[in-house]
């Protein structure tokens, strides 16, 4: 039989090895953290890799299947990658276009640095309009838009023979008078006189389908349901096929002329910098022998 004390002695070496092999692997393995989610070979994938990959509000069974679709299309992609190191082996091609690739990156990035920083993106009323004059051929109307007022007004709204009056005549004086009552009666009230809108989004406001061909300078369009009374007044507006007005096109016109000199500031930097390493003997072309 043996004895009670070599018993107790052997149980006290055998705890002492587990707490020495965890503390070896804890202070030998980066996982022992807690960080890590999973190892593959040698990499691994942490929780603060994935801390912004579920947008905010997301539910937490839509989380999990996201976190988890990462997480098998991350071990899948590393292990396929293991095998390809392993079957491809270093390749000479392969290694060019990794460094090509990079390089592309660097020049990418740095000229985009430099643009933000140094080219100059202000457009001028006058370019806008000079822009506009010469190209009215790019600026056809997909579908018709309308100048005008739109507005929503409860069935027992108060005043509605001076609010159509208002709405007919639209002088100065009708108009601010129009846009206080709006102000305090209207359910939706949207003045678009000082710009213009597609009759595709008015025609969501509207209860019934919108007649496009009675959308004519100076009518008012009127419906109803159980609830409201709906006017559109159109001061103005241009079909599809004409010319679109320089104010609705005008953010699409600066966008255009910001790119160019975004362009033209590129092309002027690297001619300058090629000048200059010539000059400095950085760049010598040889003529065919």
């Amino acid at each position: 039989m043996i004895n009670k004390t070599i018993l107790n002695d052997i149980g006290k070496w055998f705890v002492l090895l587990i707490i020495a092999t965890a503390f070896y692997s804890c202070n030998n393995e980066p996982e022992a953290s807690g960080d890590v989610i999973v190892k593959v070979y040698d990499k691994v994938l942490r929780k603060s890799d994935i801390e912004t990959l579920v947008p905010q509000n997301t539910k937490a069974t839509d989380s999990a299947d996201i976190v988890d679709r990462y997480i098998q299309e991350w071990v899948n992609k590393e292990l396929i990658l293991q095998k390809a190191k392993l079957n491809v082996g270093t390749n000479p091609s392969i290694e060019k276009m990794v460094e090509d690739y990079r390089n592309s990156l660097i020049v990418s990035k740095y000229m985009e640095l430099l643009v933000d920083q140094k080219a100059s993106t202000e457009i001028s009323e006058a370019e806008i309009a000079e822009f506009y004059n010469r190209n009215p051929e790019n600026f056809k109307l997909n579908e018709e838009i309308i100048n005008g007022i739109f507005l929503q007004i409860p069935l027992d709204a108060p005043r509605i023979d001076d609010l159509k009056s208002w709405m007919k005549d639209r002088t100065e004086e009708d108009l601010l008078e129009l846009e206080d009552y709006c102000f305090q009666n209207a359910s939706k009230y949207e003045d678009f006189s000082e710009k213009w809108l597609p009759a595709s989004v008015l025609e969501k406001y509207l209860p019934d389908v919108l007649n496009k061909s009675a959308l004519k300078k100076g009518v008012t369009i009127e419906q109803s349901d159980s609830l409201s009374r709906y006017y559109l007044v159109v001061f103005d507006e241009k079909d599809a096929g004409e010319t679109a007005p320089l104010i609705y096109v005008q953010p699409q016109i600066v966008k255009i002329l910001q790119h160019k000199k975004r362009l033209e500031y590129i092309a002027t930097f690297k001619r300058d910098i090629l000048n200059e390493a010539i000059e400095n003997k950085k760049v010598i072309y040889y003529e065919d022998k």
